[in-house]
């Protein structure tokens, strides 16, 4: 998996309100995250493919304003199956 942490600190060094959330995240990191979303403080979001694919996520994002997702790069990396998956979503 691509790393997404260096990005995110560069971000957050600039000012943006960014987050990720992926498997490498401990339990309290995904935590502050979720809460971060959940108080709208979050302009973008790095979110790993497969947790895309967790029933109810991507609603949980349009609740929360976030509403688009860049596609194309993540089938190009995950490969034809996660496109297949993502056009089922």
């Amino acid at each position: 998996m691509l790393e997404r942490k260096d990005p995110i600190d560069s971000l957050l060094d600039l000012g943006i309100r960014a987050g990720r959330l992926d498997s490498t995240m401990s339990h309290p990191e995904r935590n502050e995250t979720y809460e971060r979303l959940r108080a709208r403080q979050l302009k973008l979001l790095y979110v790993s493919p497969e947790r895309l694919l967790i029933e109810g996520f991507l609603e949980f994002l349009k609740e929360r304003g976030i509403s688009s997702v860049k596609t194309k790069a993540l089938a190009e990396r995950e490969g034809f199956d996660f496109y297949n998956k993502w056009q089922l979503i």
